[in-house]
């Protein structure tokens, strides 16, 4: 039988327990995240543009300006 070789020379301390399990909802909640879902639009063209262009504007992409928008308006609705 091996023994554990420790180059400090001290006996080993006690194991640490692992850390206790995470629902999955917990974690999507820490993390920010949410399921997604997949919807296709026809837009106009000038609100595609208008939208490609507000996006450039403020650094962002356009699928993200579309969830800050629709966000902005259910918070607005009761």
């Amino acid at each position: 039988m091996t023994k554990k070789f420790d180059i400090t020379g001290r006996p080993p301390g006690p194991a640490v327990p692992p850390p206790p399990a995470t629902p999955r909802a917990l974690d999507q909640f820490i993390a920010g995240a949410e399921p997604l879902t997949t919807m296709t639009v026809q837009l106009p063209q000038r609100l595609r543009r208008a939208l490609k262009q507000q996006a450039l504007d403020r650094d962002t992409s356009i699928k993200q300006l579309l969830i800050e928008i629709l966000e902005a308006h259910f918070a607005e609705v009761p």
